[in-house]
């Protein structure tokens, strides 16, 4: 017999600003949890830790991307912390995509004044 499927939303809060990061949150029997930035799972009163996660910047040997960590406090939500987990990292490195994609942006857009700048000088002269 299979047990009855179990629905858990995940609801994101996003910030204007790119370098903020967002807030996803949800809930299990009642209870509020989120994720703090990327890294931290939390009870929405932030009194419990459930579970850390550390992000490799630089894929170490055996192709490690990062460490989650799981509390003693969060093994009975394992499942659930592991799965939220794959989430919020995915989003994050979206997120990183698109601020990376901003610099570059912003970076094309400097080029191409500074090198109308040059145009108008040679211009003038």
């Amino acid at each position: 017999m299979h047990p009855e499927p179990h629905t858990v939303a995940l609801e994101h809060e996003h910030y204007e600003f790119p370098l903020m990061h967002t807030i996803t949150r949800f809930q299990v029997d009642g209870v509020k949890y989120h994720w703090r930035g990327h890294t931290e799972l939390v009870t929405d009163d932030g009194e419990t830790l459930l579970a850390t996660y550390n992000h490799a910047w630089v894929e170490a040997p055996g192709h490690k991307v990062g460490q989650l960590v799981i509390t003693e406090d969060g093994k009975d939500l394992m499942d659930y912390v592991v799965v939220t987990s794959f989430i919020v990292q995915e989003r994050a490195d979206e997120h990183s995509l698109a601020v990376i994609d901003l610099i570059q942006e912003a970076n094309c857009q400097a080029e191409l004044a500074k090198e109308r700048a040059e145009q108008l000088t040679i211009g003038a002269a």
